[in-house]
């Protein structure tokens, strides 16, 4: 198979997708006929709706997002990120993709994000770390800044899971213990936090930051006030994903149960299963996961792609 040749889809067992701003899809998958560790990556051109192979490379994709204002992918493996080129031919071996964009990772930082706020696209994890995305390139990669908090020595590093914002001097990084730190474009500052449960997804939505994760915690705040949305009598389990468009929040589990949060309150909605990814694009909220793919456009499910079939043993 050449790139962008129809993909069959039957098999792929979708990770994440992205909306870019001329309307076409990147999604990320696995495969159920393969063994190894590996992510496909697909895309869906507007007006179609033919899957096209877009790469294929030999590692996991922890996170995929926009960059450049949404007119390119960007997926990140663990260890690094790696830019999706999305006009590139050529065969599958030339993957598709650009070459490893310059990353100081001294630190020895595994990626668990990977987000654009604003035209700007950072990625962090562990360690403590977080990186963003510059107009400079280095050898024909794109170099990144670390903008990480200053940990005082003999500290343990935080281990960050999910970045949100309103702008660059404006961002909000969550993480383990129920970690929320603020960066106002030139320092972090860490905000004091409602729980201690690990915080796995966080993004905006009406002017406010909300949260979700272990334990079914999801937690609301800007600044310096922060607080505990509470569940009622809703099934619970580990968050780990939530997402924003017009009016609508939603948030997901990790039985594939999600729920809209509205005025504070959390009621169970019916038109979304099996998500482990929500993202936000033009045309609405992009649900990926065991579920197959799922698009909320601010008053309908549509469902994209279907659920994979039994994985092979």
């Amino acid at each position: 198979m050449n790139i962008f040749d129809p993909l069959n889809t039957d098999s792929l067992t979708v990770l994440d997708t992205v909306e870019l701003s001329d309307g076409t899809l990147v999604m990320t998958a696995q495969s159920s006929n393969v063994e190894e560790e590996h992510t496909v990556v697909a895309i869906r051109r507007p007006g179609t709706d033919a899957w096209l192979l877009g790469a294929y490379i030999e590692l996991s994709s922890v996170a995929l997002t926009t960059m450049k204002n949404a007119t390119q992918a960007i997926f990140a493996t663990g260890p690094i990120p790696v830019v999706f080129n999305i006009e590139k031919e050529g065969p599958p071996e030339e993957l598709n993709l650009l070459e490893t964009t310059a990353f100081e990772n001294d630190e020895g930082c595994v990626l668990r994000f990977i987000t654009e706020v604003n035209g700007t696209t950072y990625c962090g994890g562990t360690e403590g770390q977080v990186y963003r995305l510059t107009d400079r390139l280095v050898d024909g990669k794109w170099e990144w800044d670390t903008i990480s908090p200053e940990i005082p020595e003999g500290q343990m590093p935080p281990i960050f899971g999910s970045l949100t914002g309103f702008a660059d001097d404006d961002l909000y990084v969550v993480g383990f213990k129920g970690e929320i730190w603020h960066y106002d474009g030139a320092e972090w500052t860490k905000k004091p936090s409602p729980t201690e449960y690990i915080l796995t997804s966080a993004c905006t939505h009406k002017g406010h930051v909300y949260a979700c994760g272990v334990g079914g915690i999801l937690v609301k705040g800007r600044g310096d006030d922060w607080e505990v949305v509470s569940h009622g009598d809703k099934p619970q389990g580990n968050m780990f994903a939530i997402g924003s468009f017009s009016d609508t929040l939603i948030c997901a589990n990790e039985f594939g149960d999600a729920f809209k949060v509205e005025d504070d309150s959390v009621d169970d909605f019916d038109g979304i299963w099996g998500t482990m990814s929500i993202n936000a694009g033009p045309s609405g909220l992009w649900a990926s996961g065991r579920g197959g793919l799922n698009l909320f456009n601010g008053s309908d499910c549509i469902k994209v792609i279907e659920p994979a079939g039994p994985q092979e043993s």
